[in-house]
């Protein structure tokens, strides 16, 4: 068994198994961040797509006097998908829009509770907009409702809803988690 200077053995170094120096070596993402990575990337990747429609769109009208048929279509259909995930990522990121003219003169740990308990009643009610989001969800897929123009079923589309609320309840838990934390540090 042949072994290196740190006196590991050459099948269980991170170096000689990988060939990356040790002090280089990445750690896993935790699931958080990988989420976060996620709900960026799907909204992104929508708001891309919602850009070139509409790009596509404007060009054809205006120089070829062809539009894209079912433009509007699309982007009613990717803004579903865009708003859930993008309000998930605003969350993960603690960049929503909050009234602070009152809260910001309270004391820190006054802060926190007040912090605590929005945090609870968002998670709350959220909850109910995921609920009805997958109420929406199984009644539009058993029922034939299409696109006008296109005619692409709305139920896929309706699915962005529920998960990107239910990852937007995530990071707002994991908030909530780390208020309580500092509200119970000595």
């Amino acid at each position: 068994m042949q072994m290196d200077t740190t006196g590991i053995p050459d099948e269980y170094n991170p170096e000689t198994i990988t060939g990356v120096p040790a002090g280089q070596l990445k750690s896993p993402q935790p699931p958080i961040q990988w989420l976060q990575t996620l709900v960026a990337t799907i909204s992104g990747i929508g708001l891309l797509a919602l850009m070139v429609v509409m790009a596509g769109d404007v060009f054809g009208r205006y120089l070829f006097n062809h539009p894209i048929p079912g433009a509007y279509e699309l982007v009613e259909y990717l803004m579903a998908i865009i708003v859930p995930f993008s309000i998930a990522y605003s969350a993960a990121q603690k960049c929503h829009v909050g009234v602070d003219i009152l809260v910001e003169r309270l004391p820190k740990k006054i802060r926190a509770i007040v912090d605590i308990i929005t945090q609870f009643l968002t998670i709350i009610l959220v909850s109910i907009v995921i609920w009805q989001g997958w109420v929406g969800f199984f009644e539009a897929q058993s029922s034939s409702i299409r696109s006008a123009v296109l005619e692409i079923p709305n139920y896929p589309f309706l699915l962005a809803v529920p998960i990107g609320f239910m990852a937007f309840v995530v990071f707002v838990f994991c908030h909530l988690l780390k208020t309580i934390k500092e509200v119970l540090k000595p």
